[in-house]
């Protein structure tokens, strides 16, 4: 097992669910009105618009929940535990596939050529790819659910 690199994945997992969740607002700003949620955060001004998590995937639903597998799998020393905590990335691809092939037929949402060149359905390939930027990513994500993320996986 591999402390460090399970550690890591589940970050990256926790960071991506926590970014899901509204955002929350930073009781030390200014503005601070009481009100636990940051309802002046960014949001996509189009429907098309590809924003926060989904430069990093088409489906950060599915690819957090990956992630957080992918780290157990890695910390744990029992191989039934790794194969059970293996089958949420196998399920994030699957899923993820099967949705993009509905979205193309129309099927319960949409998935436009545009739109599919654009991004990823495997995490960071449109980043890596240079068909995202990470300087945008970066500004879009919840500061505050971030910074939380980190500390629950500390």
């Amino acid at each position: 097992p591999s402390l460090a690199l399970g550690s890591a994945l589940t970050c990256v997992g926790l960071v991506g669910a926590f970014n899901l969740a509204p955002a929350l607002a930073n009781p030390m700003s200014d503005d601070f009105t009481g009100c636990p949620l940051d309802l002046k955060a960014a949001r996509a001004e189009k429907p098309t618009d590809v924003v926060g998590l989904e430069r990093v995937t088409r489906h950060p639903q599915f690819w957090s929940l990956g992630f957080l597998g992918l780290g157990c799998a890695a910390m744990t020393p029992f191989a039934g535990t790794a194969a059970a905590a293996l089958g949420f990335p196998l399920v994030a691809l699957v899923n993820g596939t099967h949705l993009d092939s509905r979205h193309r037929r129309g099927m319960g949402g949409s998935l436009s050529v545009e739109r599919e060149a654009k991004t990823s359905g495997v995490p960071f390939v449109a980043l890596l790819r240079g068909r995202q930027a990470w300087a945008p990513l970066l500004d879009e994500l919840k500061p505050v659910n971030s910074v939380l993320a980190l500390g629950a996986s500390a």
